[in-house]
């Protein structure tokens, strides 16, 4: 079976006989440029920005607009977004996928909207060259150590965070991008 997402290299990006519309799922989501607007990590903690507070508003709206999704943990970093998301499939879920290239309740449909609700809000009130990355990625989350496991890590995220700015601000060099993804 040929996979419905392909990227503009020709290569899929998901699982070809995969149902996304039902699952977990640990998602990351990257501001274009890894540009640090969402929020600021101070000794461990996360202050969200006003585009902070607005990714958070549409993130806890998705649950609230749609009857198949239920949120976990997540959190809003300086440049990414990370969150741990459960869908249930619904029956009109069910029906209209078989018609639809993407069925519109699944995980691409759900993140484009939230996405895309952000980036109008983000742009209107406060940062007007906002954009995040054209895509995001996604880990199937199969097990209840996995599901532990990830919620830990959403957990601590800012913590490490603020460890590797540390560490970055003793050396003589700066952290780079590479570096720094060892903590996400």
């Amino acid at each position: 079976m040929k996979s419905k997402f392909v990227s503009h290299k020709g290569i899929s990006l998901r699982l070809s006989a995969r149902d996304y519309t039902r699952g977990t799922y640990f998602i990351t989501i990257v501001t274009n440029g890894r540009a640090q607007v969402l929020s600021q990590v101070v000794d461990g903690r996360v202050q969200l920005t006003e585009a902070g507070r607005i990714v958070d508003e549409e993130w806890r709206a998705t649950e609230t607009k749609r009857i198949n999704v239920r949120l976990d943990r997540f959190v809003i970093m300086p440049d990414h977004f990370q969150a741990i998301i459960h869908l249930r499939p619904t029956q009109a879920t069910s029906e209209r996928s078989k018609n639809t290239t993407m069925a519109p309740d699944s995980l691409g449909a759900i993140l484009g909207r939230f996405k895309s609700a952000c980036v109008r809000r983000i742009r209107q009130d406060c940062f007007p060259q906002f954009a995040w990355q054209s895509r995001f990625h996604e880990r199937i989350i199969r097990r209840r150590a996995e599901l532990e496991c990830k919620r830990q890590y959403i957990r601590d995220n800012p913590k490490e965070w603020a460890m590797a700015q540390k560490t970055s601000n003793t050396d003589d060099t700066s952290t780079t991008g590479t570096e720094r993804s060892r903590w996400r």
